[in-house]
């Protein structure tokens, strides 16, 4: 049984669609590829404008009006923040992600190594855990995977942030 077509138009046909195949399938890698690409840019500007937002709120406000703060931001912003304590000042090395790079990229230009960024998982959901310093004082911003638009695992910027 022979599976090559032997009529020259049924060669054609069979050459010419795999072609179109081939070229989709490297479309759809190259669109993917920089589509991820532009999201994870978006989104690392995006959590370091919020990042920014609240390090300036924290160093202009008392320290008696920071916990009263860090109790409401949930309930406008959808971000957790939390004090952070003496043993969690280690480097933990991230995952890698093209959001994660572009998230540490920022933060690295934008605070010059006063913040740090984390994956955690909990609660099975990825959160994003960025340590900021205010004031000789450090904090944990928490991001849960809703706060930055994500969908779930594999598709649009969640299959960035997956590591």
């Amino acid at each position: 049984m022979n599976w090559i077509p032997q009529s020259l138009l049924s060669r054609s046909v069979l050459l010419i669609s795999a072609l179109l195949v081939l070229s989709q399938l490297i479309w759809f890698g190259l669109y993917r590829t920089y589509n991820v690409r532009a999201q994870s840019e978006y989104l690392a500007s995006q959590i370091a404008s919020v990042i920014s937002t609240v390090s300036v709120a924290l160093e202009t406000m008392p320290a008696s009006a920071r916990r009263k703060f860090s109790e409401k931001l949930p309930a406008h912003q959808n971000i957790r923040l939390l004090p952070a304590t003496a043993w969690d000042d280690e480097e933990v090395p991230l995952p890698e992600s093209p959001l994660l790079r572009s998230i540490s990229d920022h933060l690295k230009r934008d605070f010059s190594g006063d913040a740090q960024a984390l994956v955690m998982l909990e609660d099975a959901t990825r959160a994003l855990w960025i340590k900021i310093k205010v004031k000789n004082q450090a904090y944990w911003v928490v991001f849960p995977p809703e706060s930055r638009g994500s969908a779930p695992p594999g598709r649009g910027p969640a299959g960035v942030f997956s590591a």
